[in-house]
């Protein structure tokens, strides 16, 4: 079954991404957001979430936690490369004076 996930308020994905949904015979649902590439797809990095459905009323719920969740991890991650490159930018040895 395809669902409309924006009309169940998941979050928007930049062109070039997608939700990628698996139940897993455990019992819980894996929500991934992959980039497509031209033979395919790759996770994208920090955006894998686990969730377990027996603790959601719906299945709008399961799937916008999920879609939500995955989300944010993929924003966290980028920022934290963005961080990581400007702090990189300043490597080098400072004196701790003010001076060079």
């Amino acid at each position: 079954m395809k669902l409309d996930l924006s009309a169940l308020g998941a979050p928007a994905l930049p062109e070039g991404l997608f939700y990628r949904i698996r139940a897993h015979e455990l019992g819980w649902v894996e929500f991934e957001i992959r980039e497509r590439r031209r033979f395919g797809s790759r996770l994208v990095q920090g955006s894998e979430v686990h969730v377990d459905p027996s603790t959601h009323r719906t299945v709008a719920d399961v799937l916008l936690q999920g879609c939500t969740t995955a989300n944010d991890r993929r924003i966290a991650a980028l920022n934290r490369r963005s961080m990581f490159a400007r702090t990189a930018d300043c490597a080098g040895d400072y004196n701790s004076r003010g001076g060079n």
